[in-house]
């Protein structure tokens, strides 16, 4: 079965790599669960959460720490295959064909792929 690694609460959506307990805390964090009462900074961080805000459209990246989030900027990707899905979205592809892309390339990408579609893309005029 595939590890979720997408989480949403209300108007807010976290994506998750790195260590999955460290990665998955600090995402309850972000997201305002009950569980954020519990969360307690790791000793050796390793662990990276996108939040998005489906209703300010910012989309952020916290990456070892929950304290400060950095503007994601288009094109990206995250996780081991990173490399290999960001060359394919520079190539031109969808995000799903970079990931599956990423996938036979990467022993950990997981190829069962999801998309989520966050917000409406805008149209040029």
């Amino acid at each position: 079965t595939p590890t979720q690694k997408i989480f949403k609460v209300k108007h807010l959506v976290a994506a998750i790599c790195g260590d999955y307990e460290q990665a998955f805390d600090a995402a309850m964090y972000l997201l305002g669960t009950e569980l954020k009462k519990h969360y307690v900074k790791p000793k050796n961080p390793d662990f990276e959460v996108w939040l998005f805000n489906k209703e300010s459209h910012e989309a952020k990246t916290y990456r070892n720490q929950v304290k400060t989030g950095h503007e994601i900027q288009s094109p990206c990707s995250m996780g081991s295959g990173s490399d290999f899905a960001m060359g394919a979205l520079l190539s031109g592809v969808c995000c799903k064909r970079a990931v599956e892309i990423a996938a036979t390339l990467d022993t950990t990408t997981d190829k069962n792929i999801r998309v989520v579609r966050l917000w409406k893309s805008h149209k040029k005029k």
